[in-house]
């Protein structure tokens, strides 16, 4: 299928960038969809299946209206979705495929990692493709170093294994998290630098192909065989994971091992860039550790998300930014440690405030920002007022000295009344704000004129 513009095809760009450069060479279709269906990225393997002209992905297969169903549920589902392209000229069955959907980052769109019934990978069972899934839906690195033991642990039988990940951002180093077998328990620390697999950028194995490889300084002599399995995201390292073989494995399996090994490697850097754990690893903390609420970039991976749901489920979406009115001049009049004190101390209101699954975040040095879902306008209204109501009696002192009072003004923007993207909303709820701190007078709350 051709998508035309100006009377010539458009053709999708493919993720030859920096940021995407793991994902062009995965050997699996991978797709960037936007939110309406219409394919803006493939790679390699994607173009092949379905060629490089724009279209919607779901006039590409066998029963589009059923694929757009399944999509607006994809990235909350943890099953795949189950499609298939129409039949080959001469044949009369449909080709069927798996996809398994994520948000990308940023909510740049839903990424799709395709693979067909009849082409699965080697291994256990279940395969690679359902462990990729629930790698992307791990929440905390020992859930992620969780999903990664329980599917290698299948998918290599007979192995031992130990999974390593950092615990500081780019410090050069990666801790024990979890593992499997009889060799599982490990309490070095491996620094990058003194793994092979690390600095070779691909996987490392003793015992397997028959080459004489250096032996891995992380892992203890006697082992016959192992493999170090390294883990990336994009050009970040995530982690590693050693496979252990106390016994030598037959010389029939060895090349499906390392074969699959490698595959695992080569497939998890696009999911892994996915995962907002990894995110949080790699240096885009999901707390921000001066007041404990959520950073901006978990809101800005998560609010896509959140719209998804409540767009699906039919119920509303409140964003609002929040900003304490006299903090500008509190800088002045009681110094920075004090201003510190009182942003920590609205930060504790702000936690307060949540119930259920509301969010509250630290988004830049002046600025929070609220996600409270199925709330509409009016409902925020009120539920935003009882909060600059114990904002206004909040009483701080600083060394026995009572320090000035404060009050809140909040800028609201309302899903779907105002928009249907992230962006725009928090954009929105940006500029309301703005305009009721130039009202002249503290403590108000816009909604934004966009509703």
């Amino acid at each position: 299928m051709r998508g035309m513009r100006g009377g010539g095809m458009v053709e999708v760009a493919s993720f030859d960038d920096a940021s995407g450069a793991l994902i062009e060479k995965a050997r699996l279709p991978v797709l960037l969809l936007g939110p309406d269906g219409v394919i803006l990225r493939r790679n390699a393997a994607a173009r092949a299946v379905f060629g490089a002209a724009s279209a919607s992905f779901p006039d590409l297969l066998h029963d589009p209206e059923g694929a757009r169903s399944q999509l607006l549920r994809a990235a909350d589902s943890a099953l795949p979705l189950e499609i298939a392209l129409p039949p080959a000229q001469g044949e009369v069955a449909p080709r069927r495929l798996r996809a398994y959907a994520n948000l990308a980052p940023q909510g740049a769109g839903l990424l799709l990692l395709i693979v067909p019934e009849d082409d699965r990978l080697t291994g256990a069972d279940e395969g690679l493709l359902p462990m990729l899934h629930d790698m992307t839906t791990a929440t905390t690195a020992e859930a992620l170093s969780g999903v990664l033991c329980d599917h290698l642990s299948r998918l290599f039988p007979g192995s031992s294994g130990r999974c390593y990940l950092p615990q500081k951002a780019q410090d050069g180093t990666l801790h024990p998290m979890g593992g499997w077998g009889r060799l599982a328990l490990a309490q070095t620390v491996i620094r990058q630098l003194d793994c092979w697999a690390l600095r070779r950028g691909g996987v490392h194995e003793v015992g397997f192909t028959g080459q004489i490889k250096p032996p891995c300084r992380n892992i203890e002599t006697g082992i016959p065989s192992y493999i170090c399995l390294p883990l990336r995201a994009q050009s970040a390292v995530v982690g590693i994971v050693h496979l252990l073989f106390e016994t030598a494995p037959a010389s029939a399996d060895r090349a499906a091992i390392a074969a699959l090994a490698a595959a695992i490697s080569v497939e998890s850097g696009p999911v892994l860039g996915m995962s907002a754990v990894v995110q949080a690893m790699l240096g885009q903390p999901i707390r921000d550790n001066e007041t404990g609420l959520f950073s901006q970039s978990f809101v800005d991976e998560m609010l896509p998300r959140e719209i998804l749901r409540m767009r699906r489920a039919g119920r509303p979406l409140t964003v609002a930014t929040v900003c304490i009115d006299q903090m500008p001049a509190l800088g002045e009049k009681i110094g920075a440690e004090a201003r510190q004190s009182v942003v920590r101390a609205f930060s504790q209101l702000l936690l307060a405030f949540r119930q259920g699954s509301d969010v509250a975040s630290h988004y830049d040095a002046d600025r929070f920002v609220l996600v409270l879902p199925d709330m509409n306008a009016e409902q925020a209204r009120k539920r935003l007022a009882t909060f600059q109501d114990t904002v206004t009696a909040l009483r701080l002192d600083e060394n026995g000295h009572p320090m000035p009072e404060i009050s809140a003004s909040l800028g609201v923007a309302i899903f779907p009344d105002c928009g249907d993207d992230a962006a725009d909303l928090l954009r929105l709820s940006a500029l309301a704000l703005d305009k009721a701190r130039n009202t002249g007078s503290s403590g108000q709350i816009v909604i934004s004129s966009a509703c």
